[in-house]
């Protein structure tokens, strides 16, 4: 049990990998078998081969029971209530339809731009905001005026419990009977933190929903991805409309969370990277120039002509993988593979780190080079894109991967075009090389 890394789990079960020399590593905990496929290969096998029962989801102690994500998509287990809450995701942020926000995502865009020119130095804050503006705009029709505005703090917050409690193996996911343990007790810090977590994640659920619910019921006239679903619901065979509410706010609040933190993680890696590589930077400067010149900002019709622009936005995703420790699966049925058995009920990770990082598939993988996935100056087909690995596969694959691809690349492509990053300056005008430091949550930051 104490063998169980609680912090940076993904790169000690890369460790193990080499150092045993196989990509599968088991770890046994009391009343839990927990098996980290460290390969492509083996993820493939089973997330995507075998996805029928491969599909189910972990039942944290900490994050179902204390916190109360079970409402949460990423989170729920493989059956009905998954497989209608898919189906509404798929149908408002499927590859086609996710091209009616791109107008939001490039005026939010324009607006990160003013704020990166007001204040340059508050450029996290500015992000944060950028973020979670797209993603209630676009989701709940909510317009946030401010970087400061509450609804960006509560994603933060809720998605910070959701990427830590997914990367780590809290105790009391191994021994459940303790979330009865008072939060008094030494030891019980984990009970106190569930506490302030599920404020948050309330929040994040009822506050947008509620909101929307209220407008729709005065008679406001606006439309978002939350109206259109509400206005089509449809009786189920048993004519139960609250249950299809439930399923259309507990979407909602899955995208809400999960695509703010998302860009959020991206965009701060990608200032990281050109601050350590500008050769990178001035390479895609020069190419957005060349393309489009000096008068204008790039639009989604340049994306097929800007390949090194487009080459940068997909390493951003692999250097370093943004969610390097994907949610945990559930075997569904007892299961060989390559000679091991994994008995019913197995945990079951794929370490996208050690994936994104395997240097038979992307070579010097600490490297922040994106010429890897270019050959003549176009995109390189052979060259495994990182979204097709960061997103997840088979029938947990990211819903909101395709507006995710979307909002990441117009806000990179914009800010290159218009602005240098340069390392900041101490008071003797020296420049200050920054650490490349990860917190312990499923996304990086």
């Amino acid at each position: 049990m104490f063998d169980i890394p609680y912090q940076q789990a993904w790169d000690v079960y890369r460790q193990w990998s080499r150092q045993y020399g196989s990509d599968i590593i088991r770890v046994r905990a009391p009343g839990k078998n927990i098996v980290v496929l460290n390969s492509l290969e083996a993820v493939t096998d089973l997330f995507e081969k075998k996805s029928s029962i491969y599909s189910d989801r972990f039942h944290s102690t900490l994050l179902h029971d204390l916190v109360g994500f079970r409402w949460a998509v990423s989170l729920t287990g493989y059956g009905k209530r998954f497989k209608d809450s898919r189906r509404v995701l798929h149908k408002e942020f499927n590859e086609g339809t996710v091209k009616r926000y791109r107008d939001v995502e490039a005026r939010s865009t324009h607006r990160l731009l003013f704020d990166l020119l007001r204040d340059p130095r508050g450029y996290e804050t500015h992000i944060q905001g950028f973020a979670a503006r797209v993603i209630m705009k676009v989701t709940y029709d909510i317009d946030l005026k401010a970087n400061n505005d509450p609804f960006v703090s509560i994603a933060e917050e809720a998605t910070d419990a959701f990427s830590i409690a997914t990367a780590s193996m809290f105790l009391v996911d191994l021994i459940p009977m303790l979330r009865f343990i008072p939060e008094w007790v030494p030891g019980a810090g984990f009970q106190r933190q569930a506490r302030l977590w599920r404020h948050a994640a309330s929040l994040l659920l009822n506050e947008p929903w509620e909101s929307v619910k209220s407008r729709m019921a005065k008679g406001e006239s606006f439309e978002c991805v939350t109206t259109r679903l509400l206005e089509g619901v449809e009786q189920t065979d048993e004519g139960d409309e609250p249950y299809m509410q439930s399923i259309i706010a507990g979407a909602m609040g899955t995208m809400y969370g999960a695509a703010t933190h998302t860009t959020i993680s991206t965009l701060t890696s990608f200032f990281l990277a050109m601050v350590l590589y500008p050769e990178v930077q001035q390479k895609a400067q020069v190419e957005l120039t060349q393309v489009l010149g000096n008068k204008q900002l790039p639009t989604f019709s340049d994306m097929d002509n800007l390949p090194y622009v487009g080459a940068l936005v997909s390493e951003c995703m692999r250097w370093p993988p943004i969610i390097p420790l994907a949610v945990p699966h559930r075997v569904m049925e007892d299961d060989v593979y390559k000679g091991y058995y994994i008995p019913k009920g197995t945990i079951v990770m794929g370490n996208t780190q050690s994936i994104l990082h395997n240097e038979e598939i992307y070579p010097e993988p600490t490297r922040f080079y994106p010429e890897r996935y270019l050959s003549d100056g176009e995109r390189d087909p052979s060259v495994r894109d990182p979204a097709s690995i960061l997103f997840g596969f088979g029938r947990r694959v990211c819903p909101g991967r395709f507006m995710a691809k979307d909002i990441i690349w117009i806000t990179i492509a914009s800010i290159l075009h218009v602005y240098d990053i340069h390392k900041e300056r101490d008071v003797n005008g020296y420049e200050i090389t920054p650490e490349i430091s990860f917190g312990p949550g499923a996304v990086t930051d």
